[in-house]
């Protein structure tokens, strides 16, 4: 195959972007590489979680997750090389030569400057969102960790990702009302905890961050008035920032899991008092048809 998408003239191309005036701004395109990292990701979510409201994020938490699955099924189905694999001085971090097709940093940009657009309303949001995946699919490009192709394939199979969460989303809402699929549900959950368990940490991650989040949106809230905007943005992303160094350390999966919920729950649960209100709230439910109404309302 000739032409541009061959590969070996991509690398020509890539070498010319290292080597042009782009390379000014090699701090800047650094910089973005933090947007495809996990930090990077749990902070987007974090700010997500303290702008919008929880039953408004929680779809997108799942999403993001399932998206990282997605990514990793189709570069492992592709066995695409990066462009290392041609020019090794072209790979500016040190990802290795193998698996670079489809992007997910393509992939991921795409969805989170979908989710920017939808909820910025009018031109801010579309600019915001359209400049936020150009700059972070470029700065791959410039590392030298992706070729054209890749982040062209990532922006494709991110948008169907990005349709099939919009089509999927309301479907679920009503699925799970009912209680066979709420007894599915509870089923996947308890199977998560034992993937987490026989997974390497490296793979569990993902399953146990989706398990903090199916528990975390499991349990129903009381008719508190939430924290504002000001206090939810700074303590998501300080918790789980806080959580995420202590998984370094310590029980990492179950950390992610933590997160999972901190997101989904934890995080309006503080600081005490409203633990207290929450758990005076629980213990006053106590007809059990009244209590499943209540919180059949506030899952919903």
């Amino acid at each position: 195959m000739e032409g541009f998408f061959y590969l070996p003239e991509q690398v020509a191309a890539l070498q010319w972007l290292q080597s042009s005036f782009l390379a000014n701004l090699h701090f800047f395109w650094f910089f973005l590489r933090h947007f495809d990292t996990t930090p990077g990701y749990l902070v987007v979510i974090g700010i997500a979680v303290g702008l919008l409201d929880r039953k408004t994020v929680i779809p997108y938490l799942y999403g993001l997750c399932f998206a990282v699955l997605y990514t990793n099924g189709l570069k492992y189905l592709f066995l695409m090389p990066r462009p290392a694999a041609f020019d090794p001085a072209l790979d500016l971090l040190d990802l290795g030569a193998n698996r670079g097709f489809p992007s997910g940093a393509a992939i991921s940009s795409l969805i989170i400057g979908s989710v920017i657009s939808r909820h910025i309303s009018g031109t801010k949001g579309v600019l915001l969102g359209v400049s936020y995946m150009l700059l972070v699919s470029f700065s791959r490009l410039y590392l030298g960790v992706h070729f054209f192709t890749d982040i062209l394939g990532g922006w494709f199979f991110g948008l169907i990702a990005w349709r099939f969460f919009l089509w999927l989303t309301p479907r679920l809402a009503l699925w799970r009302q009912r209680m066979p699929f709420r007894i599915f549900i509870e089923i996947l959950l308890l199977g998560l905890f034992w993937v987490c368990d026989q997974l390497p940490t490296k793979y569990a991650i993902v399953p146990a961050l989706i398990l903090g989040i199916g528990i975390g949106h499991d349990i129903p809230l009381a008719p508190i008035p939430p924290l504002t905007k000001r206090y939810r943005v700074p303590l998501a992303i300080a918790g789980t920032l806080l959580l995420l160094l202590i998984s370094k350390f310590y029980f990492t999966e179950w950390m992610f899991g933590l997160i999972g919920f901190w997101l989904t729950c934890g995080i309006h649960l503080f600081p005490l008092a409203r633990l207290k209100e929450q758990i005076a709230w629980l213990k006053q439910m106590r007809y059990p048809q009244q209590r499943s109404k209540d919180i059949e309302s506030l899952r919903t």
